[in-house]
């Protein structure tokens, strides 16, 4: 993919990526201080596509079972979970759903100087494994990893 950053005239591009991958395209108004400055983001399965500069960044709920098979699947399409440079497998950065909501009590346990950060850490680490895990944003490098990402949530059902 190539570099959209600062790209005034990125919308065409954007559209063609969008539409080779079989993924909606959604106006949603000039974001000009955006690091891509498009009208339009993706939208397929309540999945969300904003474009970056040579990526997409991909936001939703993926269950991890099929986080785990595009990665070992599709690991050279560079379709990096959490947007990690190293491409690390998808189990070290799953979780479920409403980590953030559980964890929220135990962050104002720690404002409040009632526990330790070593304490608030160990806590939200130990609530990051109960649960469906999924991976809710990857960063995706090349049209083929786009596609593959489409296609692996449209023949699998998986609504984001």
């Amino acid at each position: 993919m190539i570099n959209l950053a600062g790209v005034k005239t990125c919308d065409e591009t954007i559209q063609q990526e969008l539409k080779e991958a079989g993924i909606k395209a959604v106006m949603v108004g000039k974001r000009e201080r955006r690091e891509v400055p498009s009208e339009y983001i993706g939208v397929s399965n309540n999945f969300i596509f904003t474009r970056a500069w040579y990526y997409w960044v991909v936001t939703g709920y993926m269950p991890l079972q099929y986080a785990k098979e595009m990665y070992e699947k599709y690991k050279d399409l560079n379709i990096r979970v959490a947007g990690h440079c190293g491409n690390p497998p998808p189990e070290e950065w799953c979780k479920p759903k409403n980590h953030v909501e559980r964890c929220q009590p135990i962050v104002d346990q720690f404002w409040d100087h009632k526990i330790s950060h070593e304490e608030c850490d160990e806590r939200c680490r130990e609530l990051r494994k109960q649960g469906d895990q999924f991976v809710d944003c990857y960063h995706i490098d090349t049209q083929e990893g786009l596609n593959c990402f489409v296609e692996t949530i449209k023949n699998n059902g998986i609504i984001g």
